[in-house]
């Protein structure tokens, strides 16, 4: 007989004289324990809070209320192995073959992005995400100026620190950067701006202004953005005397629209007075020969030095 099937069975008792009549009919399916399942099949799923589901799916050989299941609660990352086995009146099969998964997802945005801009060039260094998504992950890397325009890609990076060079001076980049694996790619994307700085900063322009009663005012040109700078130097070297004094004047406590004025032609103009510098500048007198000259500096060094203004 053949499990699963239906077979009627009649009964009837039979003697020398011949057969009886027989009993009402009866019916029955043979069966047994079922076989192993087979062609198990575990796939991972999205799940939010870090936390996912494998959904299990099995092709039995007997037939089932259910050939799927979902198992939830798992840990991104961890390995788990399944198998399965079928049930009937008769008991439990032997187990199928066993079949292992790792649950992930896409890592988190990286974070605590850092940029410097120097001339030409950005520095960029970034910390991991805080999840990992289960799974090792690398980074891309985009740089584009503000007309979209991509400047420098970089994709399978496996550190967190990037020298991207060639840029153009005094134009604001976008940085984007995410983390990703084989599973999906981050879209959470951490962006962030910069400017790089030129270097040497141009100075021009350079004049002395003595006609004041109360102070003597110099006054500078400086193509460059006004934050770019970290301090000017300023040399004044008395001729007569031979004697030199110098300064620095930190152009972020400049005031904008007083000190600093923006140009029309996109530079920078710096005015400074004389009688706010240090008692160890040379004090100025009647009957002396001064030149002044000036230094821009920034994180890169000093920049060459301005024209020459004299002043009599």
């Amino acid at each position: 007989m053949i499990n699963g099937q239906s077979y009627s069975f009649n009964v009837s008792a039979e003697n020398r004289d011949g057969e009886g009549s027989s009993a009402s009919s009866s019916s029955e399916i043979p069966s047994g324990l079922p076989d192993a399942p087979s062609g198990l099949i575990v796939g991972n799923v999205y799940a939010l809070n870090d936390g996912h589901q494998a959904l299990i799916s099995v092709d039995a050989t007997l037939a089932s209320n259910a050939s799927s299941y979902m198992a939830i609660g798992l840990l991104n990352g961890r390995s788990y192995d399944f198998k399965i086995s079928a049930t009937n009146a008769n008991g439990m099969s032997d187990y199928s073959e066993v079949v292992s998964a790792v649950p992930s997802t896409s890592p988190s945005a990286v974070r605590n992005v850092h940029i410097v801009g120097n001339a030409s060039e950005l520095q960029i260094i970034w910390d991991q995400p805080a999840n990992s998504g289960g799974l090792s992950y690398m980074y891309s890397l985009e740089v584009t100026d503000g007309d979209g325009g991509v400047a420098y890609q970089a994709s399978a990076l496996n550190t967190r620190y990037v020298e991207v060079q060639n840029l153009n001076t005094n134009v604001q980049y976008i940085v984007s950067i995410h983390a990703y694996n084989t599973v999906d790619t981050n879209y959470i994307i951490y962006s962030t701006q910069a400017t790089t700085v030129t270097t040497p900063i141009e100075i021009t322009s350079l004049e002395w202004d003595n006609s004041h009663a109360t102070q003597s005012i110099m006054k500078w040109n400086y193509a460059s953005d006004i934050f770019a700078a970290i301090d000017f130097l300023l040399v004044i070297m008395d001729v007569t005397t031979g004697v030199f004094s110098s300064v620095f004047v930190p152009a972020h406590n400049a005031i904008q629209g007083e000190t600093i004025v923006h140009n029309n032609d996109g530079s920078y103009s710096y005015t400074f007075g004389v009688n706010h510098l240090n008692a160890e500048t040379l004090t100025l007198g009647d009957n002396h020969t001064l030149k002044v000259m000036i230094f821009a500096r920034n994180a890169d060094g000093i920049s060459p030095m301005s024209n020459i203004a004299d002043v009599r």
